[in-house]
């Protein structure tokens, strides 16, 4: 990785989870400009001099950085996934789209090799800063981000979640809650158009549509929409949301519950599929649950099924068929079915009769930790993935990766793990039929403690077999909800 990687990752390790380690920043006064009025190619007029327009795969979105506002911060990790250096400009924008130079910042990134960037490592970023931001670059990119409370904040949380990449004029969100068994979402919407937007928020129940509002989102801006603030959305609701805007979009969703401080985010996502494919499911496995949040984003009612498959083998169990309308929720528990066993460990396939979206939350209420990860679509699925941050008992911090196959036959798969050190590790498995395999960093004797890096997970069995991937991050030490999650970058 070059001796760039132990600054990079060793002495940062995303969004502050050195718990200390960086003195807070001490930010300089920045002269906010009102960009001049945009042109009809998309990003020239608001980037700074000699930033390229947005390119598919070389760019991607971040609706949320917050520089410690209200004690909150955020911090991404950006992986090249080209065959050659990258060169990355990062462009800050507030919440009424404007922008300034000095907010800009680019690097230089390996092939392979990933990047962090820590908001209040930013010094010329205002103090309290809430916006978002654009990262472009010269070779396909991938990025996680990381939303948590300040280091020195109590109660302390994490939650992960992976950089939109793909903007659409529609964006579904299943998780939009409003005092539901004391939880609570806030929902970040943010405009990739070049030219200001008007987002339709539309909020579903199973009975139907129960809200409507609309909302104004400059070019490259974002808003922040938090449920229990909205007077349009009725106390109780147990609703998924649409966001469906003039200009194409990207969003992300958060549940919150303050009676516990578990705080879990989740990208939103552009287009369903009629199977979504869940790598990692619990039920009372050390304290720990999930459930699957399933969103029909059919125009007309369909039928869902779950299938989970005992990780390691044993006999798949099919739930009985649920009816689920247009653009609402539905909510699996492995809890509530009964031919599951408790200590479970699974992995699952949502089948429906139309498109739906999915995604999965873990949690364990005893240690007051929980995170959530999208679920994928059979078509999301390659032969290799990206891993832009592992751990190995690094301040507290450990990794799991939880891979899935998507195909009906056996893959052999290699792990790389790249270390901070600049050393290097190879690990294989085999990932069987519509199952899942798990490398545990923590059980890898050739991963020293203390470690951080990044991974590529690749096929090599010959076969064209697709996969996917979750990345645990767990922290049992730190106190707080200081556990979350991410999705493996295909490519």
């Amino acid at each position: 990785m070059g001796e760039s990687m132990p600054r990079r990752l060793g002495t940062l390790l995303v969004a502050g989870l050195t718990l200390g380690l960086l003195a807070p920043a001490t930010p300089t006064p920045a002269q906010v400009t009102t960009p001049p009025p945009p042109t009809p190619v998309a990003g020239p007029a608001l980037m700074p001099p000699g930033v390229p327009p947005p390119v598919a795969g070389n760019t991607v979105y971040v609706p949320l950085i917050l520089n410690r506002a209200s004690q909150v911060e955020t911090g991404l990790q950006v992986q090249n996934l080209g065959a050659a250096p990258t060169d990355l400009t990062i462009t800050y924008y507030d919440q009424d789209g404007r922008s300034a130079p000095q907010w800009t910042e680019r690097a230089n990134v390996a092939a392979s090799d990933s990047y962090t960037l820590y908001t209040p490592g930013n010094t010329n970023l205002p103090a309290g800063f809430v916006g978002s931001a654009v990262i472009q670059a010269t070779q396909p990119i991938g990025a996680i981000v990381n939303q948590q409370t300040q280091p020195d904040a109590r109660p302390f949380y994490v939650g992960t979640f992976d950089a939109p990449r793909t903007p659409a004029n529609t964006i579904f969100l299943p998780y939009a809650l409003k005092g539901v068994e004391n939880r609570g979402s806030t929902l970040t919407v943010q405009n990739t158009g070049a030219v200001a937007s008007t987002v339709d928020a539309r909020f579903f129940s199973a009975e139907g549509l129960v809200a409507r509002m609309q909302v104004f989102v400059p070019a490259f801006a974002s808003r922040r929409l938090r449920l229990a603030d909205i007077a349009e959305v009725p106390s109780g609701a147990n609703t998924s949301a649409v966001l469906v805007a003039d200009q194409p979009i990207v969003a992300i969703g958060d549940v919150y519950d303050p009676t516990t401080g578990i705080m879990q985010v989740y990208t939103g996502l552009p287009t369903g599929a009629a199977s979504q494919l869940a790598p990692l499911l619990f039920k009372d496995r050390g304290g720990w649950d999930s459930e699957i949040r399933v969103q029909n984003v059919s125009p007309n009612p369909v039928t869902v099924r779950v299938n989970v498959q005992p990780t390691g083998g044993g006999t798949q169990i099919t739930t009985a068929p649920v009816t689920v309308g247009a653009n609402a929720p539905y909510t699996f528990r492995p809890r509530d079915l009964a031919e599951l066993p408790g200590g479970l460990v699974a992995s699952a396939q949502v089948e429906a009769s139309g498109n739906v979206v999915a995604v999965v939350s873990e949690y364990n209420i005893e240690r007051t930790t929980g995170m959530i990860y999208n679920a994928f679509g059979p078509d999301q699925g390659t032969p290799r993935i990206s891993i832009p941050l592992i751990f190995r008992d690094r301040n507290g911090f450990d990794t799991g990766v939880q891979l899935q196959n998507v195909d009906a036959t056996d893959a052999q798969v290699r792990i790389t793990y790249r270390l901070a050190s600049g050393a290097s590790s190879v690990d294989f498995g085999v990932v069987p039929a519509r199952g899942s395999f798990t490398f545990y960093q923590p059980s890898n004797e050739n991963i020293p403690a203390g470690s951080v890096g990044s991974a590529v997970i690749e096929n090599i069995g010959g076969g064209t077999q697709r996969l996917v991937a979750i990345v645990n991050e767990v922290n049992y030490v730190r106190g707080g909800d200081a556990s979350s999650t991410y999705e493996g970058l295909n490519y």
